[in-house]
């Protein structure tokens, strides 16, 4: 944390003796160029520059990663209230024999409760997971009325404001790899908080939550550290080549920087 303020002033430096260096308008330099260096220094002075923004918010983020003084951290929904989600205080024995007719070829069998049912979710290799009701191992079955009503004592005296299906990713609910679990089911909370909770439609489980606080955590850190536009993971290989390019600039002007300083310590009368 302490490390990150005087790494984000080294690199402001850096750039503002940069920006001061750049000649963009009629009054260039010899031949029309922006840059009075040559060689080494040009590289540096031309790729410092353009990896200048990208390197800023990568350290900025990466402060932000530790979450100083706490300025996004809360407290979500409590464990009374997930445990009343649940609504399930013992969870039953599934008939052990039925369940490896319905389970052959697992990998594993997970018994939970959401949404006030037991379930048992069947995890087979190669296939979407099997969900049933832990008791009877039928098809689990449940409303959107059952899931809200369940929903609600999530926050208990809050209302639900709103209750969103969502059928393709959006800035909040996405994946860098792979794809990210749909249809699901955002209810938004009239809380001081603004919480947001997104619930499986088919099975009732608890999916995650975010506030306020977390959505705009999402802006500061995960856009600007880990480039996760909805634009660019839509549109491969752009992410990645966004990423390349910009770490390249960054490994150019590192390197330059280090000849450039090895070169005066040894010779300190070099330009």
């Amino acid at each position: 944390m302490w490390v990150s303020g005087p790494c984000i002033i080294v690199a402001l430096t850096g750039i503002w003796i940069g920006l001061t260096r750049l000649r963009m308008g009629k009054r260039r330099f010899g031949g029309g160029r922006m840059t009075p260096y040559r060689g080494w220094m040009k590289w540096h002075h031309v790729s410092g520059l353009l990896g200048s923004a990208f390197l800023i918010m990568w350290i900025f983020s990466g402060w932000l990663s530790v979450d100083p003084f706490r300025l996004f951290a809360s407290d979500g929904v409590s464990d009374e209230a997930v445990h009343s989600y649940a609504g399930v205080d013992r969870l039953p024995d599934p008939d052990l024999g039925r369940l490896r007719f319905i389970a052959e070829g697992a990998r594993r069998v997970i018994v939970t409760s959401a949404a006030g049912h037991a379930l048992a979710r069947v995890q087979q290799p190669d296939r979407q997971d099997l969900v049933v009701e832990a008791s009877s191992l039928e098809l689990l079955a449940l409303s959107d009325r059952q899931i809200g009503e369940a929903a609600a004592r999530l926050l208990p005296g809050t209302p639900i404001v709103g209750v969103d299906t969502l059928t393709e990713p959006d800035a909040y609910w996405y994946t860098i790899h792979g794809e990210v679990q749909l249809p699901v089911l955002r209810f938004r909370f009239d809380d001081p908080d603004e919480t947001w909770i997104h619930i499986a439609p088919k099975t009732g489980e608890l999916l995650s939550q975010a506030d306020s606080r977390r959505r705009t955590y999402r802006w500061l850190f995960d856009l600007i550290h880990r480039w996760d536009l909805t634009l660019l993971l839509g549109n491969w290989p752009a992410r990645e080549l966004l990423i390349w390019l910009m770490s390249l600039a960054g490994l150019i002007s590192s390197v330059t920087a280090v000849y450039i300083g090895w070169k005066r310590l040894k010779w300190p009368s070099a330009a």
